[in-house]
């Protein structure tokens, strides 16, 4: 998890995808330091809010959770997509909303999804470890709903 905190959304917009974007620089520096891919970013109330350059899923039972656009997140093309697919093709709900860091630690599974990344499963949150470490399937199902959707997209 980072240090860094996302603005506040009534501070700087999240809708606006600026270059200076300091929050995520920092963020990504905490990550390379770290020696992971990747960070959790909290916002000022301290909720799930994003990656430094990700957006963030989680499941429990069936059930997909992200942060919701009012915890100042980017509102990114794949994270809609990833939303889509998941109700459309693999018939889970999701389900958008305030959450804290200890929801975490109860998902039975945790992805990151971006442009470049697409879905990348998370298997370690600092020390604590998801899913005994392994690779989901709903995570590998979205993985492979992704490519078709974008293959489907280029015809």
């Amino acid at each position: 998890m980072a240090q860094t905190r996302r603005n506040a959304p009534e501070a700087i917009s999240p809708k606006i995808k600026s270059i200076s974007n300091l929050n995520s620089l920092l963020g990504k520096i905490e990550a390379k330091a770290a020696g992971v891919p990747e960070v959790i970013m909290l916002n000022n109330k301290d909720h799930i809010c994003e990656g430094a350059s990700s957006n963030i899923f989680w499941t429990k039972d069936q059930w997909v959770f992200t942060p919701d656009a009012s915890t100042g997140l980017l509102e990114g093309v794949t994270r809609s997509t990833i939303m889509r697919l998941c109700e459309e093709k693999l018939n889970l709900r999701v389900i958008t909303g305030e959450f804290k860091l200890q929801d975490l630690k109860f998902a039975d599974e945790v992805f990151i999804t971006s442009t470049s990344l697409e879905v990348m499963p998370v298997v370690r949150i600092d020390d604590f470890i998801i899913n005994r470490g392994e690779v989901g399937p709903i995570a590998r199902d979205l993985r492979a709903e992704l490519h078709r959707d974008m293959t489907a997209g280029k015809s």
